[in-house]
C-alpha cells in the first residue's frame, strides 16, 4: 500500500479552549462544510472515544462521495486526539494526528495525516498533496467563523453553537419511506410466495 504523509500547522488568534472545542466537536461537519461532507452519523461517544460514519464529497458540489468510518481517542488534557479513516469501499485509510499548542497570543493546530493512496496516486504526490492541502485550508477558513462565534457566546454547549445536522440514519429513513411510497419510482414487477411449514414428528 503506497502511503503518503502530510503536515499542516494552522495558527489562530482565538483563546485555546475555543479551538479545541471547534476542533474536537464533529456536530458542526455538514453544517458548517456542505462543501466536503455530504452527511454523518454518530455510532459511539463516551466523551474520550469517538466513532462515526460519514460520507464525503470527492469534489465540491458533485454528486460524487466515499464514505468513512472514523474512530477518535482524544486526549482531552493535552488537547490531542488520534484518529483512523477507513474508506468503507476501499478499505484504504488515514491515519491521522491533531495537536494544539499555545504559541504566545496565537493557537497553534498540527496536522499530521499519513494517506494510503492507490497508485496512480503516487505517481502525482505533490499534485495530490497541494489538494488535499486546499481542502483542509478551505474548511478552516470556514471553521473561522464558529470560532468567533463560539468565542463571544461560549462553548459548544451553548445552544447557539449546536445546530441540528443531516445524519446517515436520516437520509437511510427517508430513503426507507419514500421507496415505499413510491416517491422513488413505481416497482416494475411484484412476485408472491408462499410457504408452510408443518411440525416434522419423527
Amino acid at each position: 500500500m503506497v502511503k503518503i504523509r502530510i503536515n499542516r500547522v494552522t495558527k489562530v488568534k482565538y483563546p485555546l479552549d475555543i479551538v479545541w472545542d471547534n476542533a474536537q466537536d464533529y456536530v458542526h461537519f455538514v453544517h458548517t462544510h456542505p462543501k466536503q461532507i455530504r452527511a454523518m452519523q454518530v455510532i459511539f461517544d463516551n466523551s474520550n472515544i469517538q466513532i462515526f460514519l460519514y460520507k464525503s464529497l470527492v469534489l465540491p458540489y458533485l454528486p460524487f462521495s466515499r464514505t468513512f468510518l472514523a474512530i477518535r481517542v482524544l486526549d482531552r488534557e493535552n488537547f490531542l486526539y488520534k484518529q483512523i479513516y477507513m474508506d468503507t469501499d476501499s478499505g484504504r485509510k488515514i491515519y491521522y494526528h491533531l495537536s494544539l499548542e499555545q504559541d504566545g497570543d496565537f493557537v497553534l493546530t498540527h496536522n499530521k495525516y499519513i494517506i494510503e493512496v492507490p497508485k496512480l496516486v503516487s505517481y502525482f504526490p505533490s499534485l495530490f498533496a497541494k489538494f488535499v492541502n486546499f481542502r483542509f485550508s478551505s474548511m478552516w477558513q470556514e471553521d473561522l467563523e464558529i470560532q468567533k462565534t463560539r468565542n463571544l457566546v461560549g462553548g459548544f454547549d451553548n445552544d447557539t453553537c449546536a445546530p441540528e445536522i443531516h445524519t446517515l440514519y436520516d437520509e437511510a429513513l427517508e430513503e426507507y419511506e419514500d421507496v415505499w411510497s413510491g416517491k422513488k419510482g413505481p416497482v416494475t414487477k411484484i412476485y408472491e410466495f408462499e410457504e408452510t411449514f408443518l411440525e416434522n414428528k419423527d
